[in-house]
C-alpha cells in the first residue's frame, strides 16, 4: 500500500522543503534511554511531556519565564529557529520486542565496515541509544538551552528517561569542510530530496510517510591530509580545492577541473547545477573513477539514479580527545528512504567498502586512510504525530 504523497509528514529539521531556510549552524544530537523498569506507556508519556516543552521553547516559553515571558525573548528565540527531530533506535526494539521493529535500524557493530577503522577505543563513545533527539538552530542558546530544559523537565517530573550523553557541531560560514573543499556540492536537489526521504510503504506501518537517520561521528586526521599535495587531495576528493568544479582528467600533469565550470557553491543555480553530478569518467582514467565523489556517484554504469541516494545534514566539530590530543572530525548525518541504503554506501566494495574516503582500494601501497569511526547509531523517525512522532508505538 503506498500513502498519499501530496502532503509530507517529515519531521521538521531535515530541510527538504522548497522555501525551507538553510540549515541552522548550530547541532546537537542528544540520546536518552528509557529507564530500566518502566513500561511503554509511562515511556510514551514521559517523551510526550519533552516534546510539548520543546515546542513551547521554539516560541520562547521557558519554564523559569513562566506563562507569558517578555516579547524580546520570544523574539530571540523565534530568530533562532530551533528545530526538533526524535527518532528511536535499535536499543528500544531490542528490549522491547512487542514493537515492530524498523527495517534495517541495527546496532552499528552489527556491519562491517572494512575500510573505516574504528578509532582507539579510549577515544570511542556510545552511539546507540532508545532515542536520538536532534536539535538544530541558529544560535547556540537555543539548542543548548533545549537540552538543559529537557533535563531538568526529567529531573522535576522524575520522568523514566535519562541523558546517555550529547554531541555538537556547527556548519561554516564558508560552506567547505575540514578538508578545505567545498561541502555538500552534490548533495540532493531539493526536487529529489523526497522522494529519497520518503518511507512510501507499510513496512512496518508506523514509518510510512517518514524517514531513517544515519549518524556516523567521524574523526579526521588533519594533519596527515594536509600533509598531501594538493594535487594528491584533488584526486581522492574528485574536484578542484578552489573552485568545487568537477576534475575532467589527470594527462600525467595536474588535475584539470571541467571547462566553463562556474566557481564555488555561490555561484548562479542556472550555471552550477550542469556541474553538480560530475559525469562518469573513461574506464582508462582510473584515477579519477577512484575519487570519493565517482565512488559515491548513484549514476555510474551499473546504477540507476536513486538506487543509492541519501541526503547529507553534516557538522563539523572539533574537542579535546581521551587521549589528550585536538579532535577534528565530522559529525555525518544522513535521511534516506531506506537505511540499507547508507549502509549499502559504507560496504559495498567499489563504493566505499573498499576504501576510506577515495583513492585505490585499501591494501593496495598507494591507499591513503585518515578517516576513523568514533561511534554512531541508526535511526528510525516516523512521521509527525498529533502527540509526538511514534506515538503510536506507546
Amino acid at each position: 500500500m503506498r500513502r498519499d504523497l501530496r502532503r509530507s509528514l517529515l519531521q521538521d529539521g531535515i530541510y527538504f522543503r522548497k522555501g525551507d531556510p538553510p540549515p541552522g549552524r548550530c547541532y546537537r544530537l542528544v540520546l536518552l534511554n528509557v529507564a530500566r523498569g518502566a513500561t511503554l506507556r509511562e515511556a510514551g508519556d514521559a517523551i510526550s511531556m519533552v516534546w510539548a516543552m520543546l515546542s513551547r521553547l521554539r516560541d520562547g516559553f521557558v519554564s523559569e519565564l513562566g506563562l507569558e515571558p517578555p516579547k524580546a525573548d520570544r523574539e530571540t528565540a523565534q530568530k533562532a529557529k530551533l528545530t526538533s527531530l526524535l527518532g528511536f533506535g535499535a536499543r528500544l526494539f531490542r528490549n522491547h520486542r512487542e514493537l515492530p521493529p524498523p527495517r534495517g535500524v541495527v546496532p552499528l557493530d552489527e556491519l562491517r565496515f572494512s575500510s573505516l577503522p574504528w578509532a582507539p577505543q579510549r577515544d570511542q563513545t556510545t552511539g546507540e541509544a532508545d532515542l536520538a533527539l536532534q536539535l538544530i538552530a541558529n544560535s547556540e542558546l537555543a539548542v543548548n538551552r533545549a537540552i538543559v530544559e529537557t533535563s531538568i523537565l526529567i529531573d522535576e517530573n522524575k520522568l523514566p528517561l535519562e541523558i546517555v550523553t550529547f554531541f555538537g557541531g556547527f556548519n561554516r560560514e564558508d560552506r567547505r569542510g575540514w578538508l578545505g573543499f567545498h561541502d555538500g556540492i552534490s548533495n540532493v536537489t531539493r526536487d529529489d530530496r523526497r522522494r529519497v526521504l520518503e518511507v512510501s510503504v507499510e513496512d512496518p506501518p508506523w514509518m510510512l510517510g517518514g524517514t531513517y537517520m544515519g549518524f556516523l561521528r567521524l574523526a579526521i586526521d588533519l594533519k596527515a591530509w594536509r600533509r598531501l599535495p594538493p594535487e594528491r587531495q584533488e584526486l581522492l576528493v574528485g574536484r578542484d580545492k578552489m573552485t568545487g568544479c568537477p576534475l575532467e582528467s589527470v594527462d600525467g600533469g595536474p588535475p584539470k577541473r571541467q571547462p566553463g565550470c562556474p566557481v564555488g557553491p555561490r555561484s548562479p543555480k542556472r550555471d552550477r547545477e550542469k556541474y553538480v553530478t560530475a559525469p562518469t569518467p573513461p574506464v582508462a582514467a582510473t584515477l579519477l573513477r577512484q575519487s570519493h565523489i565517482h565512488r559515491t556517484n548513484p549514476n555510474r554504469q551499473g546504477t540507476q539514479d536513486g538506487d543509492n541516494r541519501i541526503f547529507r545534514q553534516g557538522y563539523e566539530f572539533v574537542e579535546m580527545a581521551g587521549s589528550g590530543a585536538l579532535r577534528i572530525g565530522l559529525n555525518f548525518v544522513s535521511f534516506q528512504r531506506d537505511v540499507a541504503r547508507l549502509q549499502g554506501i559504507l560496504t559495498q566494495s567499489g563504493w566505499l567498502g573498499d576504501a576510506n574516503f577515495g583513492g585505490v582500494a585499501t591494501g593496495h601501497q598507494d591507499a591513503f586512510s585518515f578517516v576513523s569511526m568514533l561511534g554512531g547509531g541508526f535511526y528510525a523517525v516516523p512521521p509527525k504525530g498529533k502527540r509526538f512522532p511514534g506515538a503510536s508505538l506507546f
